[in-house]
Protein backbone atom coordinates (compact mmCIF):
# COMPACT_ATOMS: atom_id res chain seq x y z
CA UNK A 1 0.00 0.00 0.00
CA UNK A 2 1.30 3.32 -1.33
CA UNK A 3 0.35 7.06 -0.36
CA UNK A 4 -1.02 9.12 -3.67
CA UNK A 5 -2.23 12.15 -2.47
CA UNK A 6 -2.32 13.75 0.96
CA UNK A 7 -4.78 16.58 1.07
CA UNK A 8 -5.21 19.49 3.78
CA UNK A 9 -9.20 20.74 4.14
CA UNK A 10 -8.93 24.12 5.85
CA UNK A 11 -12.20 24.46 8.18
CA UNK A 12 -13.12 27.83 9.62
CA UNK A 13 -16.32 29.63 10.88
CA UNK A 14 -16.48 33.14 12.90
CA UNK A 15 -18.20 32.80 16.23
CA UNK A 16 -21.26 34.96 17.09
CA UNK A 17 -19.97 35.30 20.82
CA UNK A 18 -16.49 35.04 20.80
CA UNK A 19 -14.93 33.55 24.06
CA UNK A 20 -11.36 34.01 25.94
CA UNK A 21 -9.20 31.59 27.24
CA UNK A 22 -5.30 32.53 28.98
CA UNK A 23 -4.62 33.01 25.83
CA UNK A 24 -6.32 35.51 24.12
CA UNK A 25 -9.87 36.02 22.84
CA UNK A 26 -11.00 33.79 20.25
CA UNK A 27 -13.11 35.16 17.16
CA UNK A 28 -13.25 32.35 14.90
CA UNK A 29 -13.40 28.13 15.53
CA UNK A 30 -11.22 26.29 12.98
CA UNK A 31 -8.98 23.05 12.66
CA UNK A 32 -7.40 21.21 9.19
CA UNK A 33 -8.37 18.25 8.53
CA UNK A 34 -5.87 15.92 7.24
CA UNK A 35 -6.85 13.54 4.34
CA UNK A 36 -4.65 10.51 3.11
CA UNK A 37 -5.28 8.54 0.07
CA UNK A 38 -3.66 5.65 -0.88
CA UNK A 39 -3.21 3.51 -4.33
CA UNK A 40 -5.43 0.10 -2.63
CA UNK A 41 -8.51 2.89 -2.21
CA UNK A 42 -8.52 3.66 1.90
CA UNK A 43 -8.30 6.45 2.83
CA UNK A 44 -7.41 8.04 6.46
CA UNK A 45 -8.24 11.01 8.15
CA UNK A 46 -6.45 13.15 11.02
CA UNK A 47 -7.34 16.79 12.46
CA UNK A 48 -5.26 19.46 12.91
CA UNK A 49 -7.10 21.42 15.88
CA UNK A 50 -6.11 25.09 15.30
CA UNK A 51 -7.45 26.56 19.04
CA UNK A 52 -9.11 29.48 17.31
CA UNK A 53 -5.67 31.46 17.57
CA UNK A 54 -3.84 29.63 15.14
CA UNK A 55 -5.36 30.40 11.55
CA UNK A 56 -6.01 26.89 9.38
CA UNK A 57 -3.88 28.35 6.54
CA UNK A 58 -0.90 27.84 8.75
CA UNK A 59 -0.92 24.39 9.67
CA UNK A 60 -2.65 23.52 5.98
CA UNK A 61 0.93 24.86 4.47
CA UNK A 62 3.01 22.54 6.44
CA UNK A 63 0.64 19.62 5.16
CA UNK A 64 0.98 20.84 1.70
CA UNK A 65 4.33 22.06 1.51
CA UNK A 66 6.40 20.61 3.70
CA UNK A 67 4.49 16.96 4.61
CA UNK A 68 3.10 16.42 1.36
CA UNK A 69 6.20 15.85 -0.64
CA UNK A 70 7.67 13.54 1.64
CA UNK A 71 4.66 10.97 2.06
CA UNK A 72 3.42 10.43 -1.57
CA UNK A 73 4.66 6.87 -2.30
CA UNK A 74 5.09 5.87 0.88
CA UNK A 75 3.94 3.04 2.76
CA UNK A 76 1.55 4.44 5.32
CA UNK A 77 2.09 1.26 7.64
CA UNK A 78 5.81 2.76 8.59
CA UNK A 79 3.44 6.00 10.56
CA UNK A 80 6.32 5.98 12.64
CA UNK A 81 9.40 6.35 10.56
CA UNK A 82 7.44 8.83 8.71
CA UNK A 83 6.88 10.76 11.86
CA UNK A 84 10.63 10.88 12.51
CA UNK A 85 11.28 11.81 9.28
CA UNK A 86 8.73 14.60 9.07
CA UNK A 87 9.48 15.92 12.63
CA UNK A 88 13.20 16.26 11.55
CA UNK A 89 12.35 18.26 8.01
CA UNK A 90 10.40 20.94 10.05
CA UNK A 91 12.68 21.56 13.42
CA UNK A 92 14.21 24.67 11.93
CA UNK A 93 11.05 25.76 12.03
CA UNK A 94 9.97 25.68 15.62
CA UNK A 95 7.45 23.27 17.50
CA UNK A 96 3.92 25.05 17.71
CA UNK A 97 2.75 25.21 14.32
CA UNK A 98 4.88 22.81 12.50
CA UNK A 99 4.24 20.10 15.00
CA UNK A 100 0.45 20.97 15.40
CA UNK A 101 -0.06 20.15 11.45
CA UNK A 102 1.97 16.96 11.88
CA UNK A 103 -0.57 15.63 14.40
CA UNK A 104 -2.94 15.91 11.87
CA UNK A 105 -0.59 13.86 9.24
CA UNK A 106 0.07 11.10 12.08
CA UNK A 107 -3.50 10.78 12.95
CA UNK A 108 -4.57 10.15 10.09
CA UNK A 109 -1.55 7.57 8.91
CA UNK A 110 -2.94 5.43 11.78
CA UNK A 111 -6.40 6.08 10.56
CA UNK A 112 -4.60 4.34 7.11
CA UNK A 113 -3.30 1.38 8.32
CA UNK A 114 -6.47 0.96 10.80
CA UNK A 115 -8.61 1.00 8.23
CA UNK A 116 -6.88 -1.22 5.80
CA UNK A 117 -6.68 -4.13 8.46
CA UNK A 118 -10.03 -3.73 9.74
CA UNK A 119 -8.57 -2.91 13.16
CA UNK A 120 -9.24 -0.19 15.62
CA UNK A 121 -5.93 1.89 15.81
CA UNK A 122 -5.75 1.16 19.79
CA UNK A 123 -5.36 -2.61 18.43
CA UNK A 124 -2.25 -1.64 16.76
CA UNK A 125 -0.82 0.07 19.86
CA UNK A 126 -1.22 -3.25 21.79
CA UNK A 127 -4.57 -3.27 22.72
CA UNK A 128 -6.96 -1.65 25.78
CA UNK A 129 -6.36 -1.61 29.03
CA UNK A 130 -9.81 -1.20 29.94
CA UNK A 131 -13.11 -0.64 28.26
CA UNK A 132 -14.23 2.02 29.07
CA UNK A 133 -13.55 5.60 30.82
CA UNK A 134 -15.49 8.30 32.49
CA UNK A 135 -15.88 11.14 30.80
CA UNK A 136 -15.34 14.93 31.49
CA UNK A 137 -17.36 18.19 30.21
CA UNK A 138 -14.49 20.68 29.15
CA UNK A 139 -15.49 24.56 28.75
CA UNK A 140 -15.76 27.47 30.76
CA UNK A 141 -14.28 29.84 28.53
CA UNK A 142 -14.88 33.44 29.48
CA UNK A 143 -17.02 35.70 27.60
CA UNK A 144 -17.27 39.83 27.64
CA UNK A 145 -19.87 41.12 29.73
CA UNK A 146 -20.30 37.86 32.44
CA UNK A 147 -19.61 37.24 36.03
CA UNK A 148 -16.97 34.45 35.33
CA UNK A 149 -17.70 32.68 38.98
CA UNK A 150 -21.38 33.34 38.15
CA UNK A 151 -21.07 31.93 34.44
CA UNK A 152 -18.90 28.86 35.62
CA UNK A 153 -21.36 28.03 38.66
CA UNK A 154 -24.25 27.93 35.73
CA UNK A 155 -22.27 25.88 33.43
CA UNK A 156 -20.97 23.62 36.02
CA UNK A 157 -24.44 22.40 37.01
CA UNK A 158 -26.13 22.32 33.87
CA UNK A 159 -23.05 19.57 33.11
CA UNK A 160 -23.84 18.01 35.94
CA UNK A 161 -27.72 17.74 35.07
CA UNK A 162 -26.65 16.00 31.54
CA UNK A 163 -25.15 13.50 33.58
CA UNK A 164 -21.13 14.52 33.80
CA UNK A 165 -19.45 13.12 37.05
CA UNK A 166 -16.43 15.79 36.41
CA UNK A 167 -15.33 19.20 34.52
CA UNK A 168 -12.48 20.81 33.73
CA UNK A 169 -12.37 24.23 34.47
CA UNK A 170 -10.05 26.87 31.92
CA UNK A 171 -8.10 28.84 34.06
CA UNK A 172 -5.13 31.61 33.88
CA UNK A 173 -6.56 34.88 34.59
CA UNK A 174 -4.41 35.44 37.63
CA UNK A 175 -3.33 33.38 40.65
CA UNK A 176 -5.96 34.97 43.28
CA UNK A 177 -8.91 34.88 40.48
CA UNK A 178 -8.32 31.47 39.92
CA UNK A 179 -8.18 30.21 43.35
CA UNK A 180 -11.42 31.80 43.97
CA UNK A 181 -12.89 30.38 40.98
CA UNK A 182 -11.91 27.27 41.22
CA UNK A 183 -12.83 27.58 45.59
CA UNK A 184 -16.51 28.70 44.22
CA UNK A 185 -17.16 25.68 41.39
CA UNK A 186 -16.25 23.63 43.82
CA UNK A 187 -18.85 25.00 46.63
CA UNK A 188 -21.44 24.38 43.98
CA UNK A 189 -21.02 21.05 42.50
CA UNK A 190 -20.26 19.76 45.88
CA UNK A 191 -17.75 16.77 46.79
CA UNK A 192 -18.56 13.89 44.76
CA UNK A 193 -17.65 15.88 41.26
CA UNK A 194 -14.22 15.88 40.03
CA UNK A 195 -12.56 19.41 39.31
CA UNK A 196 -9.38 19.87 37.21
CA UNK A 197 -7.91 22.97 35.68
CA UNK A 198 -5.93 23.67 32.58
CA UNK A 199 -3.96 27.41 32.24
CA UNK A 200 -2.96 26.83 28.67
CA UNK A 201 0.29 27.68 29.70
CA UNK A 202 -0.31 30.46 31.44
CA UNK A 203 2.23 30.78 34.61
CA UNK A 204 5.71 30.34 35.66
CA UNK A 205 6.24 27.81 38.32
CA UNK A 206 5.93 30.20 41.45
CA UNK A 207 2.91 31.28 40.26
CA UNK A 208 1.55 27.29 39.77
CA UNK A 209 2.75 26.33 43.10
CA UNK A 210 0.30 29.13 44.86
CA UNK A 211 -2.56 27.96 42.64
CA UNK A 212 -2.11 24.18 43.59
CA UNK A 213 -1.39 25.29 47.13
CA UNK A 214 -4.23 27.68 47.28
CA UNK A 215 -6.82 24.93 45.31
CA UNK A 216 -5.71 22.04 47.89
CA UNK A 217 -8.98 22.27 49.80
CA UNK A 218 -10.87 22.16 46.23
CA UNK A 219 -9.54 18.58 45.44
CA UNK A 220 -8.34 19.22 42.19
CA UNK A 221 -7.67 16.01 40.07
CA UNK A 222 -5.51 17.26 37.49
CA UNK A 223 -3.56 20.41 36.52
CA UNK A 224 -3.09 20.60 32.73
CA UNK A 225 -0.51 23.32 31.27
CA UNK A 226 0.00 25.01 34.21
CA UNK A 227 3.76 26.20 32.79
CA UNK A 228 4.90 26.43 29.24
CA UNK A 229 5.85 22.84 27.41
CA UNK A 230 9.95 23.58 27.19
CA UNK A 231 10.14 24.72 30.90
CA UNK A 232 11.43 21.29 32.04
CA UNK A 233 13.11 22.92 34.98
CA UNK A 234 9.42 24.57 36.14
CA UNK A 235 7.93 20.87 36.57
CA UNK A 236 10.70 19.48 37.84
CA UNK A 237 10.58 22.10 40.70
CA UNK A 238 6.75 21.58 41.21
CA UNK A 239 7.56 17.74 41.64
CA UNK A 240 8.34 18.71 45.05
CA UNK A 241 4.62 19.25 45.92
CA UNK A 242 3.95 16.31 47.78
CA UNK A 243 0.34 14.78 48.06
CA UNK A 244 0.62 15.97 51.81
CA UNK A 245 0.82 19.51 50.43
CA UNK A 246 -1.85 18.78 48.30
CA UNK A 247 -4.31 17.10 51.18
CA UNK A 248 -7.05 15.72 49.04
CA UNK A 249 -5.81 16.51 45.26
CA UNK A 250 -5.18 13.23 43.45
CA UNK A 251 -2.37 13.99 40.61
CA UNK A 252 -0.61 17.23 39.94
CA UNK A 253 -0.64 17.46 36.26
CA UNK A 254 -2.25 16.02 33.20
Amino acid sequence: MKIVDVVAHELSTPLEEPFAFSQGLVRRRSAVIVEVATDEGVTGWGESLCHGLQPPEVAASFVEFCYKPMLVGRDPSDAEVLWEELYNRTRPFGGGAAVNALSGVDIALWDTVGRSLSLPVHKLLGGGFRSEVTPYATGFYRRQGEDPIEAGVREAKRHLSEGFRAVKLKVGFGVDADIEYVGAIRKAVGPGVRIMMDANCAYDAPATRRILLGCRDAGVHFFEEPLAHEDLEGYKALRNLTDTHLAAGENLFG
